[in-house]
């Protein structure tokens, strides 16, 4: 996995490097999923939006990490008439700053020859999530962190509350 938690002092604040991966366990064997959500909120805030839109607390029965920690928080949103296996699905952890993944989950062909019972497109997520933080009246902007895959451009989402308008 590809991570590096040093940090960097730049004009009096402190930067963590941002990871850029995530170990997700499969059915058979790991997949890296692309980091692409990052906030300077507390997780329980981040919470309340999402809730707020619908979203639910979840927890599954695969593994997934974060250099060696599994997530502090994963959500879902079910989409209306899609079924079980399409959905909106974020997966946090919490340490100062939230680093996430989000995408949304549909089945795929190619999905299930590799016994997977979806595909994960990141930038479909990124995007919703951007809006709802948006629209709650949160600064968003994107950071490239080159973690290019199929389904995301590199970036990740940053959402914060600016210190003019707390």
């Amino acid at each position: 996995m590809k991570t590096n938690s040093s940090t960097k002092q730049r004009a009096g604040f402190v930067f963590m490097e941002i990871p850029k991966w995530i170990k997700v366990k499969e059915l058979v064997g790991f997949v890296e999923d692309p980091v692409n959500f990052v906030a300077e909120l507390p997780l329980e805030e981040i919470v309340e939006v999402l809730k707020s839109d619908g979203w639910k607390t979840v927890s599954y029965g695969y593994d997934a990490y974060l250099d060696d920690r599994t997530p502090t928080h994963s959500m879902e949103k079910p989409l209306p008439g899609a079924g079980v296996l399409i959905r909106l699905h974020i997966r946090l952890w919490s340490n100062g700053v939230v680093i996430g993944n989000i995408h949304l989950d549909i089945p795929s062909i190619d999905s299930f020859k590799r016994l997977s019972p979806h595909e994960a497109i990141h930038d479909v997520g990124k995007a919703y999530i951007a809006y709802v933080f948006m629209r709650g009246g949160y600064d968003v902007e994107l950071i490239y962190l080159g973690n290019v895959t199929k389904t995301n451009d590199g970036y990740a989402v940053k959402i914060y509350k600016r210190s003019d308008r707390v």
